[in-house]
């Protein structure tokens, strides 16, 4: 290729044909020449006094008309060469500064997954790469148009058509902030075509394109680019326009994170030791340095220690924590002096109550004598648990949602306004366990509760008969369900031991999705489960007291002896935990995951504010449905503490968190040598700037143009005066 004349390399124009706007340069010249050929002589005695004066200064009116011709021409000729856009550029290709070289369109394609927030001796990933992009378009030519897009999950586009002022797209770039999720490369390759495509069909002016990836090389996000579905969407795109991948990454992949935060009581309240537990990652491949974890509740630390991580290896650590305040908490860990700052935290809301309250409604005589001794033993002050036994006859005249959950112990059977009090219950996060007996009609449980007749579904399972009379044991199902954990390796609790002679036979419903937590050795289910709304029923086959007995028998035999034996307090315990657990369940989710609740119908009328971690406010509307009302925010697009206000009726707020999930913790890179060949790489270095095709170090030249002329109107106005003055 013969070498490009250097005129050309380092002058550019934004429009050449603007520049015919130069050969005005020659009026003035033109009417100079016309003037002197077209004037006629007249001869008179005034004229020649006249004339014999002006040649004593003929020389010097020449040179004035002559410089006036000059800074009038070059007014005409550096205002024509402004509008022809000229800059300097010495590293720009011939082609593009010939005549009729055509405008581009560059796709900025800016990872915006969370390991981008990693630092290094430079700054963050992510602030390199807007800097980056903000030198790309700050080289661009008059006339070129630019769109952007975030790689996230999904990806976001920020501008869709192309802009034409470098202004604004710099101010949308530096806008733009690290996303606490990871980066979805399909769908990203789906959307820049479709941005592609869309712009060769309405801007045939910009008649060269280019894909501009901006990115870390993860390789969480990249190893997908070998997939053949995706190495097929690589090639489309390259059909359509030039892919260019500028890489910030570094090949350092230390990095620390907080990969949960657990607590080993699903509820809390005043006064008692709650346990954390913690686990740390290092998804390095060194050794980690001495490091600080530090464990804060409402903001304030309770708990710091030192601790030490070795190479793709993960520690547990512990603390415990007195609340002495009941209400909103949230719990917090934090690993202090670590590289990538987004996942060396983690939340856990907590929800502290005074007490837990439950209420055991009894269908017989000491049917439920032995659930309220389970529950609360004792009456000290710190009991966390206060039970109130009543009648069967009361449950329709009490208010349901001041309990935490509510025991039903052989009730015999249900009115429909019972059943409907009891799934307006259910649905506002309330918890109900119910257990069998001799009283039990199966029919009515089946019908109210059962959904046969009223529609309402609140059992997990349909009761069947009462089974005979004979020697049953529990079978815990290799302890899978969370009901029945606790009891794994302490057979000596008893709980496999338990006597049981007679229980409901339970059979699943068609389509319903009940859990068995515990079963019978002779595969018939012993205790079913199921989510109700924001609630959970637990359905126990057999009695909860001495007081069910089978009559047919003499004397008559009882059903069991569960409640006299020493696994049934904890028995009880895990119960109640697992009912109410769904009341505050969904207080901790993932980035990119929605906060969903039911409402009561009571409250289907509260307005609901979502207050961000960065403190955004966002009024979030309310479904209402059947069974009162529904309201979800999201997906979560933030890690950290999200505060929902109810302002009516009565003003409260709810803490609920986000994590992040931690694919993008691992900061491997993905081989560059590996990358599709459709992608040509630029590389960085802290003395050059990335270089695009037709895109050089721009110096633009306009704006002292145009200085110029400015300059050069005020010296003819100037000049003109001052030389008419000398004729006067």
């Amino acid at each position: 290729m013969a070498p490009q004349p250097y005129l050309f390399a380092f002058l550019s124009f934004g429009s050449l044909m603007m520049g015919a706007w130069g050969l005005a340069a020659a009026a003035p010249i033109i009417i100079h020449l016309w003037n002197r050929r077209t004037h006629h002589e007249v001869r008179w005695a005034a004229m020649e006094y006249l004339l014999a004066a002006i040649r004593k200064n003929a020389r010097r009116i020449r040179i004035e008309q002559l410089l006036l011709l000059a800074v009038r021409t070059l007014i005409l000729l550096l205002f024509a060469l402004a509008l022809t856009d000229l800059s300097c550029n010495r590293s720009a290709s011939l082609t593009t500064n010939l005549p009729g070289s055509s405008r581009g369109h560059t796709v900025l394609v800016i990872d915006g997954s969370f390991s981008m927030a990693a630092q290094d001796a430079k700054g963050s990933h992510f602030e390199q790469a807007k800097q980056l992009a903000v030198s790309l378009v700050s080289q661009s030519r008059q006339g070129d148009g630019f769109t952007l897009v975030l790689m996230g999950e999904p990806p976001r586009t920020i501008i869709g058509d192309p802009a034409f002022d470098p202004a604004d797209v710099t101010e949308e770039i530096l806008n733009l902030s690290v996303l606490h999720e990871g980066a979805d490369l399909e769908a990203t390759l789906a959307e820049v075509q479709r941005i592609v495509t869309k712009a060769i069909r309405l801007q045939p002016r910009l008649q060269h394109a280019q894909v501009c990836f901006i990115t870390d090389l993860g390789a969480t996000t990249w190893e997908l680019a070998s997939v053949p579905t995706v190495h097929q969407q690589v090639e489309q795109l390259a059909a359509d326009a030039t892919l260019v991948m500028l890489d910030v990454g570094q090949p350092n992949n230390d990095n620390l994170a907080v990969t949960d935060l657990r607590s080993a009581e699903r509820f809390a309240t005043i006064g008692r030791d709650v346990a954390f537990e913690v686990d740390v990652r290092n998804f390095g491949d060194e050794p980690s340095a001495a490091c600080s974890l530090q464990v804060l509740v409402d903001e304030e630390p309770i708990h710091e220690e030192t601790f030490q991580v070795d190479a793709g290896e993960q520690v547990s650590l512990g603390c415990s924590h007195i609340f002495r305040s009941p209400g909103e908490h949230v719990v917090e860990v934090r690993v202090l002096d670590d590289r990538l700052e987004v996942d060396n935290h983690r939340w856990l809301s907590i929800p502290v109550r005074e007490e837990i309250r439950a209420l055991c409604v009894s269908g017989g005589p000491d049917a439920a004598r032995f659930i309220d001794l389970a529950l609360a033993p004792d009456e000290s002050e710190l009991q966390r648990i206060r039970s109130e036994v009543v009648p069967e006859t009361a449950l329709i005249e009490l208010d349901l949602i001041t309990y935490d959950a509510v025991f039903l112990c052989n009730v015999g059977r249900f009115a429909r306004e019972e059943a409907a009090l009891l799934n307006d219950y259910l649905h506002a996060g309330g918890g109900v366990i119910l257990f069998l007996g001799d009283q039990v009609v199966a029919d009515s449980y089946n019908r109210e509760l059962g959904g046969e007749a009223s529609g309402i579904q609140i059992l997990p399972a349909r009761l069947v008969e009462p089974s005979e009379l004979g020697q049953y044991a529990f079978d815990p199902l290799d302890y899978r369900h969370s009901l029945v954990r606790p009891f794994q390796g302490n057979e000596g609790a008893g709980l496999l031991t338990t006597p049981i002679w007679k229980y409901f036979r339970l059979a699943p419903l068609e389509g319903e999705s009940g859990q068995l937590a515990l079963a019978f050795r002779n595969g018939d289910p012993a205790i079913v489960e199921h989510q109700v709304g924001r609630g959970r029923c637990v359905l126990v086959a057999t009695a909860g007291s001495t007081s069910s007995v089978d009559r047919s028998t003499v004397p008559p035999s009882p059903w069991t002896a569960i409640s006299s034996w020493h696994s049934f307090p904890p028995l009880v315990h895990e119960m109640l935990s697992l009912a109410i657990s769904r009341r505050y369940q969904n207080r901790t989710v993932n980035v990119g995951e929605s906060f969903a609740f039911d409402v009561a119908s009571h409250a289907a009328n509260e307005d609901v504010r979502v207050i961000d971690p960065r403190g955004g406010s966002e009024r979030v509307p309310r479904v209402i449905d059947g069974n009162g009302g529904s309201w979800s925010y999201g997906p979560a697009a933030l890690s950290g503490v999200y505060q929902v206000q109810f302002d009516q009726p009565v003003s409260s707020r709810q803490s609920y968190v986000a994590n992040v999930r931690l694919k993008e913790s691992d900061l491997t890179r993905f081989d560059p040598e590996v990358l599709p060949q459709e992608f040509r790489r630029e590389a960085q270095s802290d003395s050059s700037r990335p270089q695009l095709a037709g895109v050089g170090s721009r110096w633009p030249l306009f704006r002292y143009l145009l200085g110029a002329v400015l300059l050069l109107l005020l010296t003819d106005t100037i000049l003109a005066w001052r030389f008419g003055s000398s004729l006067a």
